[in-house]
């Protein structure tokens, strides 16, 4: 092997390298997350016995589907993909549940919340906490009701809804398996009943009919909820590796978790552009030795 064809190899390794290490960072700066979650039904305070892990309880305008995360230096977009109407309250007192962040990557749970829409005097609340007014707006240090303190602990009506939450394998048909026990599963929040709201960074959330008339299945969704921060401190925020879930709605009969990565750092693209700038200069060098 010539000198030359020594360079170029090493070259490319070195591509491979930066490429590889900017994938494991972040792929781009717009991100899809799949609904792969699964939820348990409950009844009251306790599991369904005759029903397991399944992608959605209840009918399919509770679907969700997937989240889409777009970041730039002066924005950041969640986009959120449902079939669930942003100012829907149902008879059960059913709405839109809060979005649950955890920025701090610790075990002290999910430390902020996005309130998507006005909770209003209305919602259905844990009785022993009572009902709190929250805005549309970014809080931090938050307490959480979970979707069996609303619906299951206390208060009428009693139906089945989803109360745990776990990631699971997909089985036959999409059917979740090797979930484990309900009772070491993740309880699903739904609404926060306390919390701070950060000031200057309120989003400006706005929801789009993807098609018209009620929700035609499970594979298509019927509405993208957009939830839009603007500027460089809401940026910087939500540029480092961040847990999220979602419920959907405070039933919490379809909820979706996922990781979005950190933003890849300077260094791996400067590499990659001195790998790309090296190859260049041995390229030419073959050429003129031609």
């Amino acid at each position: 092997m010539t000198k030359s064809c020594k360079i170029a190899t090493k070259t490319l390794m070195l591509m491979v390298s930066a490429v590889g290490a900017m994938g494991m960072s972040a792929t781009a700066q717009a991100y899809m997350f799949d609904d792969v979650t699964a939820t348990r039904p409950y009844y009251q305070s306790s599991p369904s016995s005759s029903h397991g892990w399944r992608d959605r309880i209840g009918g399919k305008q509770f679907e969700v589907f997937g989240v889409d995360v777009a970041r730039s230096s002066t924005s950041v977009v969640l986009s959120l993909f449902t079939n669930y109407e942003l100012s829907k309250v149902t008879s059960y007192e059913t709405r839109v549940a809060d979005f649950a962040i955890d920025f701090d990557d610790d075990t002290d749970g999910y430390d902020h919340a996005i309130v998507l829409f006005d909770h209003g005097t209305g919602a259905r609340m844990d009785p022993d906490q009572g009902p709190l007014n929250l805005g549309v707006g970014l809080y931090e240090n938050v307490s959480w009701h979970t979707s069996q303190d609303i619906f299951g602990d206390s208060g009428s009506p009693y139906y089945t809804y989803g109360g745990r939450m776990r990631d699971c394998l997909d089985g036959l048909n999409g059917s979740p398996v090797g979930c484990g026990s309900p009772s070491t599963a993740e309880r699903i929040n739904t609404l926060i009943y306390d919390g701070d709201l950060v000031d200057g960074l309120t989003p400006l959330v706005t929801m789009t009919n993807l098609h018209p008339g009620e929700p035609l299945s499970s594979s298509t969704p019927k509405y993208r909820i957009d939830v839009t921060f603007n500027g460089s401190t809401a940026a910087n925020m939500f540029n480092d590796g961040w847990e999220f879930a979602w419920g959907n709605a405070t039933c919490g009969n379809d909820t979706i978790h996922g990781y979005v990565a950190a933003v890849p750092e300077p260094g791996s693209l400067t590499l990659l552009g001195a790998g790309l700038a090296i190859l260049g200069v041995t390229r030419r060098r073959r050429r003129k030795a031609r």
